[in-house]
């Protein structure tokens, strides 16, 4: 209960949107937690209107921990949540949630409720989920879930206008896969004598560069989605983090498909009914922060045909980490808008690509407040609680609608 006092002097801002509710209220307040949209737009000296090139929508898990209730209640609480987020989107439109969290055996590391809740609210209110873990557990799988992915690879596909002639492997490989684990060995043991689907996938996708650049570089993007929702992401199975390129692909995809080259090749009603992700782990800002800042790269360097391994990719890249590292403004009493921040050594493994930032990722956050310790004894401490006390007994009763003056504690 006092956490939610705590809440009522930003009451106001909350309403506005000028502040969101931090996710440390997980198991407290009702409501969407952390959450905001993220426009990224450009413009070069030439240009008088800055050109959106991506959308994102992220939160804090849209799931509960509310005690005072029971499952059922609990549930009802989460529908909300989904419904909330369904707000953003445009009338019509439809959303898939992106869970970044694990899935762990016998419950280890306590994030199962958040696939439980959400799947069962996904479910009823007609929004897909999918599971992209990228911290450690992910290398046992930890709850992976790339199919509505997939089905999105192919409503692009089977609904691309005026397909090139000699198209086959590219539509085999985005609707079917490969084998990740036998196709490059075969190629390997064989001298290059058998080609793979997504070899010959490629071999296509060079042949329209030369008719149609824009829409041969983005569907390059969907053929190597594919591959890395069909790639495993078990120990050893893959040095990089699957998960986490996944999610960035189809960031670029579904960005493309909305304001991009592939809107321009699909009808108004795909581009309608094709989701908008929502990405999320249990804060909002840890996971969630290293696939924003990853997302934010990936798509300014395909705007800009630069590779992200490049020297000039990875120092766009330590550019835009730097200037994000915004956790301390989550307090209890307002989180702020746009607040995602990485931990001081994560646990999820951060690429090789990426060991340019890890200066930044590893630095100490607020995370660390905890350690510093404020003695306070006997009658000083008793004194501290008592007018706490009488001041949250005094606060008047807020009803919905109602604005009070704020209430202040004088120590």
């Amino acid at each position: 209960a006092y956490k939610q006092h705590l809440l009522r002097d930003v009451a106001r801002n909350l309403a506005s949107g000028t502040k969101v509710i931090p996710n440390q209220l997980l198991g407290d307040a009702i409501g969407i937690r952390n959450a905001y949209q993220k426009v990224t737009a450009m413009k070069d000296p030439n240009q008088e209107k800055s050109t959106i090139i991506s959308a994102t929508l992220h939160c804090g898990a849209p799931a509960t921990k509310i005690k005072v209730v029971n499952r059922k209640a609990r549930q009802q609480i989460v529908n909300e949540n989904i419904k909330q987020l369904q707000s953003f989107v445009p009338p019509g439109e439809t959303l898939n949630l992106v869970i970044l969290n694990s899935k762990t055996p016998a419950n280890i590391r306590g994030e199962n409720f958040i696939f439980d809740q959400v799947t069962k609210g996904g479910k009823k209110l007609g929004a897909s989920v999918s599971a992209t873990p990228i911290n450690r557990w992910r290398l046992i799988g930890g709850g992976r879930y790339t199919l509505p992915f997939k089905d999105n690879l192919s409503t692009i596909i089977d609904n691309l206008e005026n397909k090139a002639v000699g198209f086959d492997n590219v539509t085999k490989h985005i609707k079917s896969g490969i084998s990740t684990f036998a196709a490059p060995g075969v190629e390997r043991i064989t001298f290059g004598s058998f080609h793979s689907t997504e070899t010959k996938a490629k071999q296509e996708l060079d042949e329209l560069k030369k008719i149609n650049p824009d829409l041969a570089r983005d569907l390059g993007i969907a053929v190597e989605a594919r591959t890395l929702a069909d790639s495993p992401t078990l120990l050893f199975a893959n040095l990089q983090n699957v998960n986490l390129e996944l999610t960035s692909t189809m960031n670029i995809l579904r960005n493309s498909v909305k304001v991009g080259h592939l809107s321009n090749a699909l009808t108004s009603e795909v581009i309608s009914k094709y989701p908008n992700d929502v990405h999320f782990c249990k804060s909002g800002k840890d996971r969630t922060g290293y696939v924003q800042k990853k997302n934010t790269q990936t798509v300014i360097a395909h705007h800009l045909g630069i590779d992200t391994e490049s020297k000039i990719g990875q120092i766009n890249f330590h550019r835009l980490v730097a200037g994000g590292h915004t956790q301390e403004m989550a307090g209890i009493q307002g989180g702020t808008i746009g607040c995602h921040s990485i931990k001081t050594k994560p646990e999820f493994a951060i690429n090789k690509e990426d060991k340019l930032v890890r200066d930044i990722f590893y630095q100490r956050s607020s995370h660390f407040n905890n350690k510093i310790k404020t003695i306070i004894k006997g009658k000083d401490a008793a004194e501290v609680i008592k007018k706490f006390e009488e001041s949250f007994l005094a606060a008047p009763k807020y009803n919905i609608g109602v604005v009070h003056d704020a209430s202040t504690i004088d120590l």
